[in-house]
């Protein structure tokens, strides 16, 4: 029970922060999100899986690209 309370106490107090909306607006930019892998991959598509999610919480353009080799640890 006291779990519950805690995690629902945490969950207001992050809420109600005004540090929320004091993010700088990314209304009509445009991110490159660079995959070092070839297309067709896992992290390929994972990251397409994410790009559109990521715009609209952005309130952005997110163009996935695909470069061999660039350098992925």
């Amino acid at each position: 029970m006291s779990m519950k309370f805690s995690s629902l106490f945490f969950a207001m107090l992050f809420i109600n922060s005004p540090a929320i909306g004091s993010c700088p607006s990314l209304e009509g930019e445009t991110i490159r999100f660079v995959v070092p892998n070839s297309a067709g991959g896992g992290y390929d598509r994972y990251s397409r899986l994410l790009a559109p999610f990521l715009g609209k919480s952005l309130q952005a353009t997110i163009k996935v690209q695909n470069i061999d080799e660039a350098g992925g640890a």
